[in-house]
Parts: C-alpha cells; structure tokens; sequence
C-alpha cells in the first residue's frame, strides 16, 4: 500500500516537470559547445524521469570535458 498522501504525488510531479524545463534550457545551450574533432560536442542530454538522472552522451572524451565544464557554469 502507498502511504503517500495524493498532493505528494503530485508536488513530485511538478519538481520533475520543472527540472525537465531546466535540462531543457541546458541542454540549449550545451547544444553550442563544439568539439574541435567532431563539431556539435554534445550528442543526448536527458532526463530519466523514473530514476532522476540524466543521460548524458558526447562525440568523444574530449568533447564530454568541454560538456562538463560549461554545465560547472551554467
């Protein structure tokens, strides 16, 4: 049985709904960084929703340090 009250449900909900939005406009942005190899450095960047992580995927290892300093200053 869940013993979580209905408004928890959906206070949980409209957290992940608003990072959803976030990641999104990150994901805008770290769309700009190019890699000097293989141009566009970030290939994926999503939300699993279920989990609460984030699959992130680059063009190569280079490319994920560019990725990851920029997420540092978002």
């Amino acid at each position: 049985m869940d013993d979580k009250k209905p408004e928890e449900g959906q206070i949980k909900d409209a957290v992940i709904d608003h990072l959803q939005e976030v990641v999104n406009q990150a994901k805008e942005k770290l769309e700009l960084i190019n890699c000097p190899e293989h141009g566009k450095a970030l290939k994926t960047l999503d939300l699993i929703r279920d989990e609460g992580r984030f699959d992130i995927k680059c063009c190569c290892d280079a490319g994920e340090k560019l990725v990851e300093e920029a997420i540092t200053k978002l």
